[in-house]
């Protein structure tokens, strides 16, 4: 009978492609860098002009850190702004800002619209003071249907837009001057 020797050596670590440490972490940077870029509060990666003091402000506040939900309210809100105000956000008559509602730097504004968990507020600015604004509570029951979220979020900017042309609807008895 023949006996077979099996050699008794430690197993080698399966091999990848040998990629150099410094692409590994210069891809890594990359990524860093894009991801913070798309949690700027910008209307746009394009062009935008600075807030006029007649404006909507569009507020998406979340926390820091996000589900699906909360990241799909963002997107469905930033894509109304842009498929139906695009020439206002370019002119600076809407802003759109997203912000950490739990971060310091924050807490005027969460108190001011009472801000305690994923939120989508528009404020309605004239003469560079909130005369009105909206916290769209809706967008919560809406969130699985797009077209819906959307349509919503654009016609409460559309009327947010009629306040600061034609009127001085006030949510409160006081308004607050708004600086940018």
């Amino acid at each position: 009978m023949r006996q077979v020797q099996v050699a008794r050596t430690a197993p080698r670590p399966l091999q990848s492609p040998r990629v150099p440490r410094l692409t590994i972490a210069l891809a890594l940077v990359a990524l860093a860098v894009s991801c913070a870029a798309s949690g700027t509060p910008t209307a746009s990666r394009a062009q935008v002009a600075a807030p006029v003091s007649n404006r909507v402000d569009v507020y998406y506040f979340h926390r820091t850190i996000r589900c699906v939900t909360c990241l799909t309210f963002e997107s469905y809100a930033h894509e109304a702004l842009l498929a139906d105000h695009a020439g206002d956000l370019a002119s600076g008559r809407l802003t759109w800002s997203v912000l950490n509602y739990e971060d310091e730097a924050n807490a005027e504004l969460v108190d001011r619209y009472d801000v305690f968990e994923s939120s989508l507020v528009v404020s309605s600015v004239r003469d560079s003071v909130e005369v009105a604004w909206e916290k769209l509570e809706a967008i919560w029951g809406l969130v699985s249907d797009r077209s819906a979220y959307i349509e919503y979020v654009s016609a409460e900017v559309d009327t947010a837009r009629r306040v600061v042309a034609h009127g001085d609807i006030r949510q409160e008895e006081d308004t607050v001057p708004v600086h940018r």
